[in-house]
């Protein structure tokens, strides 16, 4: 794997708040930003733009369930991402 790939799919891990994320993504099949942001306890703002940027990255996807976007770890990821998910 070249050491840019690995540094596009370690970055977002570097993130104490975007690891939370993905550990309640790992724990529920979907869930929408409002759930996510109570429960790893920060602002709907903030949870937003980190959703938005790990599913930027590939990390996570997500999809509209009526006017709420739910957000879920793809089944499809690199073997370092499923790595890392699974250590949480």
């Amino acid at each position: 794997m070249k050491t840019k790939t690995v540094e596009k799919i370690l970055k977002p891990f570097a993130s104490k708040r975007r690891l939370d994320i993905v550990k309640v993504l790992k724990e529920t099949e979907s869930a929408p930003v409002w759930y996510i942001s109570e429960k790893i306890d920060l602002s709907y703002f903030a949870t937003s733009k980190h959703c938005l940027s790990l599913e930027k990255l590939g990390i996570i996807e997500s999809e509209y369930h009526g006017k709420e976007n739910h957000y879920y770890l793809p089944t499809q990821k690199s073997k370092l991402a499923k790595y890392i998910v699974s250590l949480l």
